[in-house]
């Protein structure tokens, strides 16, 4: 019997679409720290580039990758085959922690180590596996937080920045936003337009203060 196939969502972004501005933008955003293990290694992993955030509790995190980066490579001539086997061998852990101690990279690669490690925003971590009874409010609060967040950064794409911010896909945080609007830490959506509208109480209420 075949495996059943993950509920991955997933959507093609062509180089002429609209969406692929949001995209590059939110990769020049960010400071990439690349690795690369040695071009005649079978077994080293492909090129990587990751970007790094805080957790609350001061811990760096891995919040971005990109893979393939040899296809830039002024020397290479096609595009290498990507495996499981070879993004099994990325460790991501040890990637991270060689960039924290930037003092001891090359010379001329500890600046930019420093200052990748130095800009690194602070991540939002929200429990990717609710309980039984599924996620508590709190956790749609910070969605809601973050949503609010998102239309000042990003007013023009705020869900593709969420699905960065929050590491999941454009499903599960259009699901999330729903289930903060119903729990009422979010206003009701606006039809063809991102946001919240505020109630009319409150909007009255603030004109009388």
């Amino acid at each position: 019997m075949d495996e059943e196939l993950r509920p991955y969502s997933w959507w093609l972004i062509a180089p002429d679409d609209d969406h692929l501005g949001p995209v590059v933008e939110a990769v020049r955003q960010h400071d990439w720290v690349v690795f690369a293990g040695e071009e005649d290694d079978p077994s080293a992993a492909p090129p990587v580039a990751l970007t790094l955030s805080k957790t609350a509790d001061g811990r760096m995190v891995c919040t971005g990758m990109i893979i393939g980066l040899s296809q830039a490579h002024p020397g290479h001539v096609g595009p290498l085959e990507i495996t499981s086997r070879d993004l099994r061998r990325i460790p991501v852990a040890e990637l991270v922690g060689r960039a924290i101690y930037a003092d001891q990279a090359p010379e001329h690669h500890a600046p930019a180590r420093r200052r990748a490690i130095a800009g690194a925003p602070e991540s939002l971590t929200l429990k990717r596996n609710p309980g039984p009874k599924g996620h508590p409010d709190k956790h749609f609060q910070q969605v809601a937080e973050m949503y609010r967040r998102a239309l000042e950064e990003s007013p023009r794409a705020p869900i593709v920045w969420l699905t960065k911010e929050l590491h999941a896909d454009r499903s599960t945080v259009a699901r999330w936003l729903r289930r903060a609007r119903d729990k009422g830490f979010l206003g009701e959506a606006t039809p063809g337009r991102a946001g919240e509208s505020v109630p009319e109480s409150s909007t009255e209420g603030e004109r009388n203060e």
